[in-house]
């Protein structure tokens, strides 16, 4: 299944994507029961009803490109959860940028973005002029929680993952290095491009085996594998989980790999009129156009 959260002429939905012929079911007519008004709060049943097929209900459909797509997940539950240094090539490329490298991990790194980072797949980007002179981007598999919990062990992960999306993790770079922490940097307006759609996890053959490239204005910049994370994901939700409640709806966004901006000699940050574009095997891309506001 492939939940969407989008608006379509002028009123806001979300539904279920026939990715094969580009179209969109509402969840008034994708499902065998009726589903809650809200995509999160869809997310939070333990039960979720049938998907119907796009064949019995076609002519409800709505074409992919009719639509205004939304962040899958708006009404999160606390911060996006976010891991950094998870990829052996990202430490090393940054490490005379930010601190010296650290290439043997023990645990993982955690920092939260604020959630008024949220930003459509499509949308533009404000680069925040006046503000910071260093955007960089990040392409990144995000996890989404489908069940909540508290303390869970590796092996259970699995039953708390709903499925996956992408998130460009967008960074001031001197506001990370001036504030000597993460924080400001990363949760500047509009600073989490993400989407554009959530892909549920039996649909995702091995998410530790996905291609993940990310272009600028159509160069490749980073083009890796989910594969070369530190550590994998049921790792990182088990870890994350220990005395920490984390819900259904909550967005865990995974690091990422090698070629950032900031990482190149000398360091090439985005500029007004930029467009970025990730693509993650399996999920699907999105794509962001930077502008000076």
């Amino acid at each position: 299944m492939v939940l969407v959260n989008f608006i379509y002429n002028g009123q806001k939905d979300w539904g279920v994507v026939d990715r094969d012929n580009k179209k969109v079911l509402s969840k008034k007519y994708a499902f065998s029961e009726e589903v809650p008004d809200a995509i999160e709060d869809f997310i939070k049943l333990p039960n979720k009803p049938e998907v119907l097929q796009f064949d019995r209900v076609n002519d409800k459909s709505i074409l992919i490109s009719e639509i205004e797509f939304l962040p899958p997940v708006e009404l999160v539950s606390k911060n996006i959860i976010c891991i950094g240094k998870n990829y052996l090539d990202h430490i090393k490329e940054l490490g005379t940028f930010l601190e010296p490298a650290e290439e043997q991990m023990e645990y993982p790194v955690f920092f939260t973005k604020s959630l008024n980072t949220l930003n459509g797949p499509y949308k533009t980007v404000s680069l925040h002029s006046g503000i910071t002179k260093e955007v960089d981007y990040e392409g990144e598999l995000a996890i989404v929680i489908g069940k909540s919990g508290r303390n869970i062990s590796v092996r259970d992960v699995r039953e708390h993952i709903l499925g996956y999306t992408i998130i460009n993790d967008v960074t001031a770079r001197d506001l990370q290095r001036n504030h000597k922490q993460w924080f400001k940097g990363k949760s500047l307006d509009g600073f989490c491009p993400c989407g554009p759609w959530i892909v549920t996890k039996d649909e995702v053959e091995n998410p530790q085996n996905l291609s993940l490239i990310t272009y600028v204005n159509g160069e490749v910049r980073q083009e890796s594998n989910t594969s070369q994370m530190i550590f994998k994901i049921e790792e990182l939700v088990s870890t994350i989980s220990q005395g920490f409640t984390i819900n259904a709806g909550d967005i865990i966004s995974t690091g990422t790999p090698s070629g950032v901006g900031s990482g190149m000699n000398p360091p090439r940050f985005l500029k007004h009129g930029d467009v970025v574009r990730i693509e993650i095997g399996e999920i699907g891309f999105i794509e962001n156009t930077f502008i000076l506001t």
